[in-house]
């Protein structure tokens, strides 16, 4: 890729999620750290110490990060404690503090509607290890599949990655697989279902042991998005009405996934973060 800039991290800790644009900024986090770097020019602004919360002081600062993502100026992450739970925290770059506000755009059981007839829901089982979608009448509420019922036996447990997409008539998810490697190595999917059947139309699926899918984005039906494992990556471009994979690029640097802001894309590999224009990836 032709890269407009690059700027590595002053840390021996790796990109932990995509990074997130607003008011022309690119935010990462590394470890405890959230950094801040000019999205034109990739000049360091700051680095905000993220564990001066006491949400997250019994955390390790290597494995907290669930989600991060900005909505309305706020940098918004989802955390985790030691003990799985999950955590909400908001920070202001304006006024450069952390702030009580609504965090319900990273909560995980986010609802998605349709068309105005159909609900689909993004929710754990009862025992919180498989995540997946629940497609419903709407507003009656009558079920009409469960994306739970086509996950194979061995799987363990299951994540969605980023956000449900949409297109046409069709649901598009991400999901990374963990199991027992001696059951089923763990991997990945990209599934597209019928919105109104739950079939599966098509699947881009990998069971290598080690492969995880980062968040990508969706620019004009085409998504854009990074995996791979601790050793390398691939950046590959989906028709997301056919399937079609348009483009693919590895990398011998494991991705941590990516951001979109007015035609640039702001990717995470290891301890860089690249910008690249659309047309040169």
């Amino acid at each position: 890729m032709k890269t407009l800039w690059r700027y590595t991290l002053l840390s021996d800790t790796a990109i932990q999620y995509a990074p997130t644009c607003t008011d022309g900024r690119v935010y990462v986090v590394a470890g405890p750290r959230l950094i801040s770097l000019d999205s034109r020019w990739g000049y360091h602004y700051s680095v905000v110490p993220l564990f001066d919360s006491l949400l997250f002081r019994l955390t390790h600062p290597a494995d907290w990060l669930v989600r991060c993502s900005s909505h309305e100026g706020m940098i918004l992450f989802m955390g985790k404690n030691r003990w799985g739970t999950r955590l909400p925290l908001i920070y202001d770059p304006r006024i450069k503090e952390f702030t009580d506000g609504d965090p319900s755009s990273i909560m995980r059981r986010m609802k998605y509607i349709f068309a105005g007839d159909y609900k689909i829901t993004r929710f754990f089982s009862e025992d919180a290890r498989f995540e997946g979608l629940a497609a419903t009448t709407h507003p009656e509420g009558k079920a009409l599949w469960n994306s739970l019922d086509k996950i194979r036996p061995a799987v363990r447990s299951t994540r969605i990655v980023g956000n449900i997409l949409q297109v046409e008539s069709n649901v598009i998810m991400c999901q990374n697989y963990f199991g027992r490697r001696s059951m089923m190595p763990t991997g990945y999917s990209i599934v597209c279902f019928d919105r109104q059947s739950g079939e599966i139309l098509w699947k881009h699926e990998s069971y290598s042991y080690g492969q995880r899918l980062s968040p990508g984005v969706e620019t004009d039906g085409i998504l854009t998005i990074t995996g791979g494992d601790r050793r390398s990556g691939f950046l590959r471009r989906i028709d997301l009405v056919s399937g079609a994979i348009v483009s693919q690029k590895t990398d011998d640097v494991p991705f941590s996934g990516l951001a979109v802001d007015e035609g640039v894309y702001f990717f995470g590999m290891g301890r860089d973060v690249v910008a690249v224009r659309e047309e040169d990836i």
